[in-house]
């Protein structure tokens, strides 16, 4: 959805510049908990927005991260990775097999289907 690009970037700048994975999944959090305010489904959001959750964090520099694109491409590269191998939308996971191949899982699944899919890649 056109908010996951700017979504991702603000993620990425909070573990840059507030104190690596706590500060990134502190963000993450913090944008599934107000998106989760606005209603069910695909819900959109604004960069603006993004600033604000950051600064309520604490973290006013993502501000200006966003601002300068700084991830961008980094996350343009992650999606494109994740297209290549299988993934076809959020979230996805590649279970790795014994015999180094991926099984790859898109979208939210029970539990049913990562069992399945540890299963047969041997684990």
């Amino acid at each position: 959805h056109p908010s996951a690009q700017p979504a991702a970037e603000a993620a990425e700048c909070a573990r840059e510049l507030y104190g690596g994975d706590s500060a990134y999944y502190k963000m993450h959090d913090k944008i599934f908990e107000e998106q989760g305010k606005q209603g069910q489904g695909t819900i959109l959001f604004t960069v603006d927005d993004l600033k604000q959750w950051a600064k309520d964090l604490g973290y006013d520099k993502v501000a200006g991260c966003l601002d300068q694109g700084k991830f961008k491409s980094e996350v343009q590269k992650d999606l494109a990775d994740a297209t290549a191998s299988g993934g076809q939308g959020t979230p996805y996971f590649v279970i790795m097999g014994k015999d180094g191949k991926g099984i790859p899982l898109s979208g939210a699944q029970p539990f049913s289907a990562f069992d399945q899919a540890f299963k047969a890649a041997g684990a």
